[in-house]
């Protein structure tokens, strides 16, 4: 996408109105391979942390806390493994906080079966504990799936956007480095100069003749 608009500069002593252009290259990310790499493993490992709910409470307390201290610590490799072959960002991206929420989701169950085999609790109890697991679970990953669906719509809009389209959504833009160059850095014939030079944008440094 090229772009031709008029920029004023403003230096000590005046005020000058440059022409430029901008070219813009957008690229779209096949997000098929991340959804799978990213999204699949985390998913799998939190719904096996609802197993546990299938043994007996009264007495699988330590069986219980070995399958989900194993779930966190494949998590915890997982991560690792994305984060050696993904870039370092000095921010978290969206599928981050995805795997944070799947951390989060795996502890949360972990204290909900510590705090039943601490107070020995009833079977039913053990039942709540499991559908209030599930509960967050399901609205987690529809939220997460909801919110991703609108990012990347979001995101395809943007491709077409112009300078003047982000401007109008309000959409701050990384400042660009700008190349100044005068006409007498440019080499050509005196007949093409004199007729560049013709335009008002030129400085009076611009307007000496060639060495």
């Amino acid at each position: 996408m090229c772009e031709y608009y008029m920029d004023t500069v403003n230096h000590a002593h005046d005020e000058q109105h440059i022409a430029c252009a901008t070219f813009r290259m957008k690229i779209v990310r096949k997000y098929q391979s991340q959804i799978w790499g990213l999204g699949f493993i985390p998913l799998v490992l939190s719904m096996c942390t609802l197993l546990v709910f299938a043994q007996h409470p009264s007495d699988s307390l330590g069986s219980r806390h070995n399958v989900l201290v194993t779930l966190l610590l494949s998590m915890v490799f997982f991560e690792y493994v994305v984060k050696a072959q993904l870039p370092d960002l000095h921010y978290l991206t969206f599928a981050d906080w995805y795997v944070l929420g799947n951390f989060a989701n795996i502890l949360l169950v972990l204290v909900m079966v510590s705090i039943g085999g601490y107070y020995d609790v009833d079977e039913w109890i053990d039942g709540c504990f499991f559908c209030i697991s599930a509960g967050v679970m399901v609205l987690y990953h529809s939220a997460f799936a909801a919110k991703a669906y609108t990012l990347r719509q979001w995101e395809l809009k943007k491709i077409g956007y112009d300078r003047w389209d982000y401007k109008k959504h309000g959409i701050e833009e990384q400042p660009n480095s700008q190349l100044s160059l005068k006409g007498k850095d440019i080499q050509m014939d005196p007949l093409s100069r004199e007729r560049v030079l013709e335009c008002p944008w030129w400085s009076l440094d611009d307007l000496r003749p060639q060495s």
